[in-house]
């Protein structure tokens, strides 16, 4: 028993230096580890410091118009803020970046929350194409700055892109531009409207000419001929269009002895091609012919529904064999068609790149 004492009081001094020793390690090694994470985590915060002083950096420079700046502060948003990237985007591309112009489409493309993205996509893709001069998306992009398609509505930005292509003679263009002015009331919009169809009507457009001659029967945007109305609707009646036949018959009934001869055979022609609604014109016509020349205006026609169905009709080669047949005095435009008109439009929208310029607003 003595023994087991004295062992423990031996013992006893050692346990107590063992464990004070142990917990200083333990203690030294808390400190130590905290120190660790201490500069850790200092370090981060420098880190950090240095990034947020960066990049408020970048931000003054991207707010002063510093093209790179404005791209490298939109490429960090993408995947963090996807619309303050294309915010910053936009502002490139005010600034004519193409990588600023492709990322937006990129971005929108990617977009399924915003119901317009699709919209938006398009008008930044017609404004890289209108950028290369393409003439199809410049007339795209016009009509989404007056549709509002894809960016805010601008309907002066929109008429003046047109404008630029229709000048250079983007047939599209033109027929936009002469049906826009058409639907206002506005007798200076009136006549813009006769100017445009004009112009597409110089490019052997058949709805254009068959406009043209209506402009010239009913005195829209420019003064009243029958004989220009009457050119007019048979250039698209040799295409064997029965609506234009049975205009050209209208345009030429009631004129002359000719003429009403001449009202006949079209309306013939009209009602060959189906046109049922220009039955009525041709029988009054046959009331008003003389019965001795009826036969053989009737004969004419009949030839003609003949060769015109199993032939390409040469251009003009129809109205040159009526004005033959009928001694008509018929008219030609002249080479410039421009002079036809016989006034200048001075206010007529210059043409101007519609890209690089533009607004954006989407």
């Amino acid at each position: 028993m003595n023994f087991l004492l004295l062992g423990s009081i031996i013992a006893a001094p050692v346990l107590i230096f063992v464990m004070v020793k142990y917990s200083g390690m333990q203690q030294n090694k808390q400190a130590s580890r905290q120190r660790r994470l201490d500069s850790q985590r200092k370090h981060k915060q420098i880190i950090q410091e240095s990034r947020e002083n960066e990049r408020e950096e970048k931000r003054k420079k991207a707010e002063e118009g510093h093209l790179q700046a404005q791209l490298s502060l939109a490429s960090d948003l993408e995947f963090i803020n996807p619309d303050g990237a294309i915010e910053w985007y936009k502002a490139a591309a005010e600034q004519g970046s193409d990588i600023a112009f492709h990322a937006l489409v990129r971005l929108y493309d990617e977009n399924f929350d915003d119901p317009n993205a699709k919209d938006k996509s398009l008008y930044w893709h017609a404004r890289i194409r209108s950028k290369q001069g393409d003439q199809e998306s410049i007339y795209r992009l016009g009509r989404m700055y007056i549709e509002a398609r894809g960016c805010e509505i601008n309907t002066d930005l929109g008429i003046e892109t047109i404008t630029g292509v229709a000048e250079a003679g983007y047939m599209d263009a033109q027929i936009y531009l002469s049906n826009w002015y058409r639907s206002h009331q506005d007798k200076e919009f009136q006549t813009k409207a006769f100017y445009w169809t004009l112009k597409a009507a110089q490019q052997d457009d058949p709805k254009s000419m068959l406009a043209l001659g209506k402009c010239y029967r009913k005195g829209m945007g420019v003064a009243p001929s029958s004989s220009k109305a009457i050119y007019w609707c048979e250039r698209v009646a040799e295409l064997k269009v029965a609506e234009a036949q049975y205009a050209a018959a209208v345009v030429n009934k009631g004129i002359s002895a000719s003429n009403n001869a001449i009202a006949y055979i079209w309306a013939y022609l009209a009602v060959s091609n189906g046109l049922s609604i220009a039955n009525e014109l041709r029988n009054e016509l046959e009331q008003e012919l003389p019965l001795e020349n009826l036969l053989s205006i009737q004969n004419v026609a009949r030839k003609l529904v003949m060769l015109m169905k199993d032939k390409e009709i040469k251009k003009h080669s129809v109205i040159k064999l009526l004005n033959k047949f009928y001694v008509r005095d018929g008219y030609f435009p002249p080479q410039n068609l421009e002079a036809e008109a016989g006034f200048v439009i001075d206010d007529l929208v210059e043409s101007t790149p519609p890209s690089a310029e533009a607004p954006v607003n989407s």
